[in-house]
């Protein structure tokens, strides 16, 4: 049955549940989805002030923030925010408020998870997961990441380790430095071409690419309030075809890009929703937007599209003399998605890490020998850092396909905020 607006609102924080009566709450204590979302927004502000990493950036202009406060009481009111919006009866509200609701409870448990952190609490990785992201980590089965570490064994042999044998292998799909941003451009306009069928309008738009020294992720995008998408690329590593084509699609086309133009259409206007404005580096969103990011790109670049992207988009713009052959495009491809299976290692490793079970070198070591990470030192600053949200980047991939059921690339709009 569909309740209103003004049937709910009115007992929302009273928590009266199916006896509720529009006059049942004092007037004092009515609170709207508008009302909790500017008071989600507040918090964020007022929490990132002590922990930097939770914005990531705004689509509008930052509206002004209180002075930084005490955490004592900002964590007493995002246990209320946290509370306020549990008591929403999301299953009652129409499609959209519903998808609505859920976003703001869900970035609520995370926010009040990160004022407990800062406050001092001792949580597990487990528990992070669970309320910091909304997911269950799954432990790697030990049989299928041999099997996967055997096929890459297959594809790149030698009697060097296998982790500095796929390394070594892969300079041989190395672009110079000089082609690295036409190459780049290539890579994007490969990817846009591939999404615009599915998902129209939403992967175009002016973007901007530029290498950066010293970034603590391999890439970023921001969108600016005047729309275009900002994509940086972390300079140092070796630019690759594949480290080329993995970017472009997830930070532009129907990756980031595309959901920062949902987000902003969502998000600007009169009936806008405030919370959409802020990109959040934390929560069920970042898992969504990080593993909707990794899904756009298998779903718009599947093994044979990918080969063909290869072959006749990006080997050509390299120098005659060090163009991979068709075989090896093809073998690309293969340890490709080999390695990409071995990812949910990086979460175990991080889990036993940040839980103090697994030391420093013991932690190198799985991330070497067993997830075959190039820059296993990089990967650890990296958890430190990120604690439990490196499981957007290992799991959310495959927490977005199984919430699609389908490998569609226009079903991936369901994931993000409905259109306005």
């Amino acid at each position: 049955m569909r309740v209103s607006r003004q049937l709910w609102v009115p007992c929302l924080l009273g928590m009266l549940a199916s006896a509720c009566q529009p006059t049942a709450a004092p007037p004092t204590a009515a609170a709207t989805l508008d009302d909790l979302a500017r008071r989600y927004v507040a918090l964020t502000q007022a929490l990132a002030l002590h922990d930097r990493s939770l914005i990531d950036h705004w689509l509008v202009p930052a509206p002004a923030a209180a002075p930084r406060q005490p955490i004592a009481p900002l964590l007493a009111d995002t246990t209320a925010l946290r509370q306020a919006l549990e008591a929403v009866p999301v299953d009652r509200l129409r499609a959209d408020e519903a998808w609505r609701g859920r976003y703001l409870q869900g970035q609520a448990r995370s926010l009040h998870l990160h004022a407990r952190r800062l406050a001092g609490a001792t949580t597990t990785f487990a528990e992070e997961a669970r309320d910091g992201l909304g997911v269950t980590r799954a432990e790697p089965r030990a049989t299928d990441a041999a099997a996967h570490r055997a096929t890459v064994a297959r594809l790149v042999p030698g009697a060097a380790p296998l982790a500095m044998r796929v390394a070594t292998w892969m300079e041989r799909f190395r672009v110079p430095e000089t082609l690295g941003q036409p190459f780049f451009r290539v890579a994007l306009a490969a990817c846009q071409s591939a999404a615009r069928p599915a998902l129209g309008a939403a992967v175009d738009g002016p973007v901007d690419v530029t290498f950066v020294e010293g970034l603590p992720w391999d890439a970023h995008a921001r969108r600016s309030d005047a729309g275009v998408t900002a994509i940086e690329v972390r300079a140092g590593p070796p630019l690759t075809l594949t480290r080329a084509l993995r970017l472009a699609c997830h930070e532009g086309a129907a990756g980031h890009q595309a959901q920062y133009a949902w987000r902003a259409a969502r998000a600007t206007g009169p009936q806008g929703w405030p919370e959409l404005a802020l990109v959040p580096g934390f929560g069920p969103d970042l898992l969504l937007a990080e593993g909707g990011a990794d899904a756009a790109l298998s779903l718009t670049m599947p093994l044979v599209r990918r080969v063909e992207i290869y072959r006749t988009h990006l080997r050509p713009l390299l120098p005659s003399a060090a163009r991979p052959t068709d075989a090896e495009v093809d073998r690309l491809v293969e340890v490709e998605e080999a390695l990409q299976a071995l990812e949910p290692i990086i979460g175990d490793v991080a889990a036993a890490y940040l839980d103090g079970t697994l030391g420093t070198e013991a932690a190198l070591v799985r991330l070497t020998d067993e997830a075959l990470v190039a820059d296993a030192e990089g990967m650890l600053r990296f958890i430190e850092q990120r604690r439990s949200r490196v499981l957007a980047y290992t799991l959310g991939r495959h927490h977005v396909r199984s919430t699609l059921g389908v490998d569609d690339l226009a079903s991936l709009r369901a994931v993000f905020p409905p259109a306005p």
